[in-house]
């Protein structure tokens, strides 16, 4: 990074949305005919951009129910502003009264959607937007800044001017802590610089943008082994891989929240994959079986949860690595695995569920292309959740992303995984050549629906082998199994 450059991102940074509404809030105070009109609202926008910063508004996102509160205290004060104001019939068109009439109108609807989301949970951003309505409101409302012993228009004027530029030098000399750190080696025993991951944790603390980016394209990724396989280089964006982490951890979050009967879909499906295992027993007797799979119900359900034992990269990817070539229903198909890649040091994934990437693997599955990650929820943790992500392309074109499926992987030792998705289970195993069989790659799956606390098979299940020659694919096998929990 060139001076020039280092100059344009340090001001790019530090002159962020609070400084520029300062700067405007200066600007309405020289402007008297349509100041007193303009500046509340920027002031009011100003304190609560702030306010939003710090105090924790993500932290009630799943808690509905405190949110209701917010929205009936801006519905209430609101009532209780027009009802002062009702006498005056001939004030009816001015200001103040459409702002009431908007923030009650506004109230009453996030209420009713708050009340909705509360009976069917979902992940919805209607939470925090109840807290940001009540905090605006409140603060147009009590108007802080009228308290300031200002004589006139002139002196608050420049009270706002003096506060952005020293909020802009505040930002700059921040930015360039943060800078300095990111360029030394990290250097854990340090009291005073921490090395690029703190850069970086700081960058996105501070909102540094520039700075951010240029950080997360330092931070180094390391082949564990050497590229063997040429992938397209849309199967290589760090972006797309990114986005599907977050929704895999949004996936794996709902699977461990339990329901209005103190039930998760995490037991349900745990209690699912053992009672496949054993009805499955028969109808592949002549065929691979899932013997080796051992898990119990609580080591499952623990994984899921992230409380799991460490995760090897190599051991749970790196068997799968390389070309493998088989039938799904009627179609050949062929699934090619890269490498494994190893992250150095960790890399924070942001978003509402924090995650530091250890390690990952791209892979194609017929017109199907994704990731599987190791990742945990500290830093200082080892990796110890399996996530992933599959994208479903139309007519093979990596620039058009027809379906997304995230998924959670289970390690089950020894090149073994189980993995889930919404409405389907797969047991994946390597089985290595030995006895003058050739190595194999199996998987087997069944289907399903949740619905009242009960999960129950859907469809048949199904068995799909492969060899790492073109020429041997076995047939596709359909078999089935049924049953119900509880």
């Amino acid at each position: 990074m060139n001076f020039p450059t280092i100059i344009t991102y340090a001001f790019v940074d530090s002159f962020d949305i609070l400084v520029l509404l300062l700067l405007l809030s200066a600007a309405a105070s020289r402007l008297p005919a349509i100041g007193n009109t303009i500046q509340p609202f920027l002031i009011t926008a100003t304190i609560v951009i702030g306010l939003c910063r710090f105090l924790p508004l993500w932290a009630v996102i799943y808690n509905d129910s405190f949110s209701l509160f917010a929205c009936m205290a801006t519905f209430i004060a609101a009532i209780g502003s027009l009802y002062s104001q009702l006498p005056f019939q001939k004030r009816i068109l001015r200001l103040d009264f459409a702002i009431d009439v908007v923030f009650l109108t506004g109230s009453l609807c996030l209420a009713v959607m708050l009340l909705v989301t509360i009976t069917f949970p979902i992940h919805s951003m209607i939470g925090p937007l109840a807290w940001v309505t009540f905090l605006t409101y409140s603060t147009y409302r009590i108007a802080p800044w009228r308290c300031l012993p200002f004589h006139n228009t002139s002196e608050m004027g420049k009270f706002f001017l003096f506060l952005a530029i020293g909020l802009y030098l505040v930002r700059t000399a921040f930015w360039g802590y943060t800078a300095a750190n990111a360029v030394i080696t990290e250097n854990a025993g340090s009291f005073r610089m921490k090395g690029i991951v703190f850069a970086q944790h700081y960058a996105q603390a501070w909102q540094f943008n520039q700075l951010d980016q240029w950080i997360q394209n330092q931070i180094h990724l390391t082949n564990r082994q050497s590229p063997t396989l040429n992938l397209p280089i849309e199967a290589e964006s760090y972006a797309l891989l990114e986005s599907g982490l977050k929704e895999a951890e949004v996936y794996r979050r709902r699977l461990i929240t339990p329901n209005q009967s103190g039930i998760t879909g995490a037991n349900l499906i745990a209690q699912a994959i053992l009672r496949f295992q054993e009805l499955a027993q028969e109808p592949l007797s002549n065929r691979p079986g899932l013997q080796g799979f051992q898990l119990d119900g609580k080591e499952i359900t623990q994984q899921i949860e992230g409380n799991g034992a460490p995760i090897d990269a190599d051991q749970v990817l790196g068997n799968c690595a390389g070309k493998w070539h088989g039938m799904w229903e009627s179609d050949q198909v062929d699934h090619t695995r890269a490498d494994v890649i190893e992250a150095a040091p960790p890399r924070k994934i942001g978003g509402l569920h924090q995650l530091f990437l250890h390690s990952f693997q791209s892979a194609w599955f017929a017109e199907d292309f994704g990731w599987s990650c190791l990742v945990s929820t500290e830093y200082e943790n080892d990796a110890n959740i399996l996530l992933g992500i599959v994208y479903h392309l139309f007519d093979s074109d990596p620039n058009i992303k027809h379906i997304r499926r995230p998924f959670i992987g289970i390690d089950a030792g020894n090149g073994r995984t189980i993995r889930l998705m919404t409405g389907e289970v797969w047991f994946e195993e390597i089985q290595p050549a030995n006895n003058g069989n050739e190595e194999k790659y199996t998987i087997t799956g069944f289907r399903y629906i949740i619905h009242d606390g009960i999960i129950e098979t859907v469809d048949s299940a199904f068995q799909a082998v492969f060899t790492r020659w073109e020429d041997r694919r076995p047939p596709f096998f359909r078999f089935q199994v049924d049953f119900s929990i509880p």
